[in-house]
């Protein structure tokens, strides 16, 4: 099996398509967001209703990999709907799916999604949202935090053999600028004294 070079990338898009088998995109909004939104990034959100937005949260590691990186990779996602009518805003009716079952069905989704390659999605927690300055907005917003624990491990296989430190290198292949194709690549390298100087 080849190695998974982006996690997170492949993550959202998992349970993007896992939340489009229920809810409909020709109903349904979606949206890649960041983890915290901008008073102007939450506009955009709230006004394409109703509306699923999906957003990276982190990749929190155990603390004992020394090779290899395992950690739970933290998905967020905001569950938005707009109705001008309590308690259907919450429950649901003719203008619109309601916040209560909407959370609910993209939980029972979203928990234990299988991510190939990855892991199995957990949903920890979910609760309602507030954003200042929309409270008068008639809508509501659920937040479910979700994670899936993965490991990232030698991709190239170079340090595997190694004895321990010695592999330590950072090497990051940036694109050149467009019409500047003569610059060189950029790389950065750390060397570590292993004892024999």
């Amino acid at each position: 099996m080849d190695p998974v070079l982006d996690p997170i990338s492949l993550s959202i898009d998992a349970v993007k398509g896992r939340l489009e088998t229920h809810f409909n995109g020709r109903l349904w909004h979606y949206s890649e967001q960041p983890e915290t939104m901008s008073h102007l990034q939450f506009k955009t959100l709230v006004n394409k209703c109703p509306h699923i937005a999906i957003g990276w949260a982190g990749f929190q590691g155990d603390g004992k990999g020394q090779r290899l990186f395992k950690g739970d990779i933290g998905i967020r996602v905001w569950v938005v709907v707009r109705n001008p009518r309590q308690p259907d805003r919450f429950r649901g009716d003719a203008l619109g799916p309601g916040l209560y079952p909407a959370a609910m069905l993209a939980t029972q989704l979203l928990q234990g999604l299988s991510i190939d390659g990855i892991g199995s999605l957990q949903v920890k927690s979910v609760a309602p949202a507030y954003a200042q300055g929309f409270v008068d907005e008639d809508i509501s917003v659920a937040m479910i935090d979700t994670s899936v624990l993965t490991t990232l491990g030698d991709v190239a296989g170079a340090v595997g053999d190694l004895p321990p430190f010695a592999g330590l290198r950072v090497d990051w292949e940036l694109a050149r600028a467009e019409g500047n194709a003569d610059a060189p690549d950029a790389q950065d390298e750390i060397a570590l004294n292993t004892g024999n100087a």
